[in-house]
């Protein structure tokens, strides 16, 4: 899990200094696999709905069950005492820490947050992030200057996204 939550901060980051917004839904559930390397299930559903129907904007949306998932298993490992359940504890607090809530009240995943700021190169993490602040104030402005209020609005709350996290990388925002 870990894996997959700080390699899809990566791909947001990239994504966006590239010039490509995405969104995107990470859940988990019960699946099958139908034949070899086709998965079916209440988790890929669920994960399609994330982002076609509650994403927005350009962000990665954490499912409940992804959450209750970590939830459950941050709580079993506390009440465990071998060293192995203590690491496998404090895995689950840094995939934890790789989310957090947005201001709508989702669950996100927080690719420019303190999570995946201690993990990161800064040199290099700084330079893709640069990148890709500025393509979200690029748009924003774009959007606002041919009059559609749905996607200005949309990369106005990106843009806040990344000046409340610029701080992290030593990053200042643009002035307004």
């Amino acid at each position: 899990m870990f894996s997959t939550l700080s390699a899809a901060c990566v791909v947001m980051v990239t994504s966006l200094a590239s010039g490509h917004a995405l969104r995107g839904g990470i859940d988990v559930g019960l699946a099958t696999e139908m034949c070899p390397g086709e998965i079916y299930g209440t988790a890929l559903e669920r994960a399609y709905l994330l982002e076609s129907r509650q994403a927005d904007y350009p962000r990665v949306l954490i499912g409940d069950e992804l959450w209750r998932y970590l939830s459950l298993g941050l709580d079993e490992t506390e009440k465990l005492t071998t060293p192995e359940d203590r690491f496998l504890g404090m895995l689950i607090r840094k995939e934890m820490e790789l989310t957090c809530l947005d201001a709508d009240g989702r669950r996100i995943l927080d690719y420019l947050g303190p999570g995946i700021a201690n993990i990161s190169r800064p040199r290099q993490e700084n330079t893709a992030v640069k990148r890709a602040y500025q393509f979200a104030l690029d748009q924003h402005e774009h959007w606002l200057s041919t009059g559609n209020t749905q996607l200005s609005g949309r990369y106005a709350i990106l843009r806040r996204y990344f000046e409340s996290r610029l701080a992290l990388g030593g990053l200042a925002a643009a002035k307004s």
